[in-house]
């Protein structure tokens, strides 16, 4: 199974779903942050430096259960992920399996799998979002309906279609992802294409993370081998100090500034930037970075190092205990809870 990024919520005005999650400006110096993801193959989450192992009901096969998101809505947190192969998600900690549409073994065997890799809350509607086997598809109060796809290329060396991030905003809902090997993003269940620009062979690209500031919508992610990010459909390429090569995990805003979170080079090479210009952290060397926020006092990540899940401030790298203590731990998901 892809190793997804995982993607946040933020409740202001608008309703945002992303890799990312923006609660305000409240800094995790000074309030409670939740970490999401796995310790082994163990559903866990970490508030207060403890950790909890989330139930679990569907581990078919042995093929565990993970975190992707953490989403907040008044009182109650959400925790979207999966369960076997099955998508489910935990509300307060009480895991619920959500329907899937797969033909054959409508994955609960390894090779067809359903997960849920983002959320998001609208009033009383609860939105999860990701795949069924090979098909973007999202949730709405627990039914399933399958986004539409129209590039399906074949020939391309990995298929898939997937919705990785997704945001709402008034009556708009978007979900960002892959249409076989190009990014895409639907609005209120329509395809669109973005524009890809690199001259690799293979002509593709991906939607890894969203967000949506007053009038601009960002989506991140990868066009070819390069770093890039659309802002309102228009393309941008993020400089790559160290090689030719990089990618777009994460990303959050705070005020005017804009944070991308990704790699230069290779996986372990994780760096940031801020407004455009690359920033590279000795902290950060060998880590991969899965999620971060923004607040007005810099930006904070979180992801593994080492098979340690670790989060990041400022200036330290911090491991999260773990039960397992098998080294095959991460985090996928962070928020700020107040």
């Amino acid at each position: 199974m892809k190793n997804l990024s995982l993607f946040i919520l933020v409740l202001t005005i608008i309703t945002l779903v992303t890799s990312c999650n923006k609660n305000g400006d409240v800094s995790p110096k000074t309030a409670s942050t939740i970490y999401a993801g796995n310790d082994g193959s163990a559903p866990v989450y970490w508030k207060n430096n403890i950790e909890t192992v989330l139930p679990v009901t569907n581990n078919v096969n042995n093929t565990g259960a993970s975190v992707n998101v953490i989403v907040k809505s008044g009182n109650d947190i959400y925790l979207g992920g999966f369960d076997g192969n099955l998508p489910v998600y935990w509300k307060n900690g009480i895991e619920t399996t959500l329907p899937i549409l797969g033909s054959g073994n409508g994955g609960y065997y390894y090779n067809n799998p359903a997960y849920i890799t983002t959320m998001g809350i609208s009033g009383s509607d609860i939105y999860c979002a990701g795949a069924d086997q090979y098909n973007a598809v999202f949730w709405k109060n627990g039914i399933e309906y399958q986004l539409p796809t129209t590039n399906n290329n074949n020939n391309y060396y990995y298929y898939n279609n997937l919705v990785n991030t997704m945001a709402i905003s008034g009556t708009d809902v978007y979900f960002g992802g892959i249409d076989g090997n190009l990014p895409v993003y639907w609005k209120n269940g329509t395809e669109y294409f973005l524009p890809i620009t690199s001259s690799n062979y293979y002509k593709n690209g991906s939607v890894q993370t969203m967000y949506i500031s007053g009038n601009n919508i960002y989506f991140g992610g990868s066009d070819g081998y390069a770093a890039v990010y659309w802002l309102n459909g228009v393309e941008n390429r993020l400089s790559t100090n160290n090689s030719n090569s990089g990618g777009v995990i994460a990303m959050a805003i705070s005020g005017t500034n804009v944070y991308f979170a990704g790699w230069d080079g290779n996986y372990s090479n994780t760096v940031y930037w801020k407004n455009g210009v690359e920033v590279s952290r000795s902290i950060l060397n060998g880590g991969t970075v899965n999620t971060m926020v923004a607040t007005t006092d810099g930006a904070y990540f979180a992801g593994s190092d080492g098979g340690n899940p670790v989060y990041w401030t400022q200036t330290t790298e911090n491991i999260l205990p773990t039960v397992g203590n098998n080294l095959s731990g991460k985090v996928n998901a962070m928020l700020i809870a107040n």
